[in-house]
């Protein structure tokens, strides 16, 4: 399976690195990988959601092109982002049939040379008796996302 589901943005005046990017909280999930895919008013859009398969099946022909332009997420390198499209994505690919796993922490280092961390706020369930929205979803990133994935 492989999810996109967090955004930053990196406001400063300065590039900022990522040192670490990893799923917290991992119970049955096998990551197998996280990428960063910056996007900016110039490119087209990557989309958030879900998709079968890492790498992902089935994608629009845009979307296959923000796959192509992705990178490992450790080490990728965020420029500063102002413009309102602007902004870098996080595209995971992991393996379950039942758990969860997050948020997803990305820690980085300034232009400056200090270091931080950002937690984003979704967490990831899988189950595989998933058919559609699940009880209490209330909108993108306000609960769960569920997929019926078995990779």
């Amino acid at each position: 399976m492989t999810v996109s589901i967090e955004g930053v943005r990196n406001r400063s005046e300065k590039p900022v690195t990522v040192v670490k990017a990893e799923l917290t909280n991992a119970v049955q999930v096998r990551v197998l990988g996280i990428s960063a895919l910056g996007q900016d008013s110039t490119t087209p859009f990557g989309g958030f959601g879900s998709w079968s398969g890492y790498p992902p099946r089935g994608l629009p022909t845009e979307w296959r092109a923000a796959w192509k332009r992705r990178e490992p997420a450790e080490g990728a390198v965020i420029p500063p982002q102002h413009g309102r499209d602007e902004y870098t994505g996080f595209v995971i690919g992991y393996a379950a049939v039942r758990g969860s796993a997050g948020p997803l922490r990305i820690t980085y280092k300034d232009g400056d040379g200090r270091q931080g961390s950002v937690e984003m706020s979704t967490i990831l369930t899988t189950s595989p008796h998933c058919r559609g929205p699940f009880p209490g979803y209330q909108g993108f990133g306000r609960t769960p996302i569920e997929s019926g994935a078995s990779e």
